[in-house]
């Protein structure tokens, strides 16, 4: 076969995407440079948002925190490291990798941005602080701040977790086939205790990355004995059982805030031709992840992983996108979650036992009547 010289030696070791993105760049005519301003009205200006050239994602997500990476020389320069406790800054840090979750205190947003849950939290000791009253001393004050914060850990987290496995538990039957997704520690404590039970299902444990979080699932489960499948999200099509899924929030009108990847296994299971073959979808959540706020989409609030992460492929002897930052067209996106409209959802399982998403608001009135 002949071959045209002309066209310049080929660059073999060049990753594909670096290629195709030069022979794009090529074929598109350039386009005239955006003035840096826009004039709106009058002796007034507005300096146009331009994307930096070490941008981590793309500009339709533009208006979310973006990511950063916290290193411990990072936090050592804070204007407040001085008075802070140590056991403080090691908290940021574990809070920032993800290896832990939960905080209540503004110097963690830096390190990474708050949960709905944590906002929760803080808006319960927020309103304890309120209702102090400023004669007691300050010593009674801190001691009666520690014995609420205790009650709240106590009757919204630890009690509320045992409650809503003992409520989900009761879904599991011997023969069952359960889908779960990613990690979450309630729907595990579920199906371990329903092992415990003497249950006899199995466990299809659905994974994808850059978290790759089922394998925390997976382990667990094996560790006590429960059959397991392990597969990507691209086999769902042909996994698809009764879900269990965690949340990270459910909103008042029933949408809920989950893994991404989430929202998919359930549309996947709600979205059968014949509805009697439509498989239950329950989420497992307790009531303190709830929140007053409409959510339509995932791009209104969501939070912005490492595009770094997207880039690498663990185990591959291939480039990947390595050096993608050096390209100013190419932007990666990791996001870290999705919404799960309401009408995919069979029920909610919380502490107060399981109830529709249209139910939401009730259990949302009922703690603003409490406070």
């Amino acid at each position: 076969m002949a071959t045209d010289s002309s066209a310049g030696p080929q660059e073999p070791s060049a990753p594909l995407w670096r290629r195709l993105v030069r022979a794009d760049s090529s074929a598109r005519p350039q386009e005239p440079s955006a003035p840096s301003t826009v004039r709106t009205v009058p002796g007034a200006e507005v300096k146009k948002k331009t994307a930096a050239k070490d941008t981590n994602s793309t500009q339709l997500f533009s208006h979310l925190p973006q990511y950063k990476k916290v290193v411990a020389q990072t936090l050592l320069t804070h204007p407040d490291v001085g008075n802070m406790h140590p056991a403080m800054l090691q908290l940021g840090l574990r809070y920032a990798d993800g290896s832990i979750s939960g905080a209540n205190a503004s110097f963690l947003v830096e390190c990474r941005p708050l949960s709905i849950s944590m906002g929760n939290a803080i808006k319960f000791l927020k309103l304890k602080i309120s209702q102090i009253d400023p004669s007691i001393p300050e010593d009674d004050a801190k001691e009666s701040l520690i014995k609420d914060v205790g009650e709240f850990i106590h009757s919204r987290v630890t009690y509320a977790a045992k409650q809503l496995v003992d409520s989900a538990v009761v879904k599991i039957n011997s023969g069952d086939v359960v889908l779960t997704y990613a990690y979450s520690h309630v729907v595990a404590e579920t199906l371990l205790e329903a092992n415990r039970l003497g249950l006899k299902f199995r466990v299809i444990v659905m994974d994808s990355r850059p978290e790759l979080e089922g394998r925390h699932m997976l382990s667990k489960l094996l560790a006590a004995g429960i059959p397991c499948s392990y597969s990507f999200i691209n086999a769902l099509s042909y996994s698809i059982q009764e879900v269990f899924l965690g949340a990270g929030a459910v909103m008042s009108n029933g949408s809920v805030v989950g893994r991404a990847g989430s929202a998919a296994i359930a549309m996947m299971a709600q979205q059968s031709n014949k509805p009697q073959s439509n498989k239950p979808v329950l989420i497992c959540c307790e009531s303190y992840k709830f929140h007053e706020r409409v959510l339509l989409d995932s791009i209104t609030f969501n939070e912005l992983g490492d595009p770094e992460a997207v880039a690498r492929v663990a185990g591959s002897a291939s480039a990947g996108l390595e050096g993608w930052k050096e390209h100013p067209r190419l932007g990666l996106l990791n996001l870290k979650y999705d919404t799960m409209p309401a009408e995919y959802v069979t029920m909610i399982v919380t502490e107060f036992g399981m109830i529709p998403p249209s139910s939401v608001p009730v259990i949302l009135r009922e703690y603003r009547q409490e406070s």
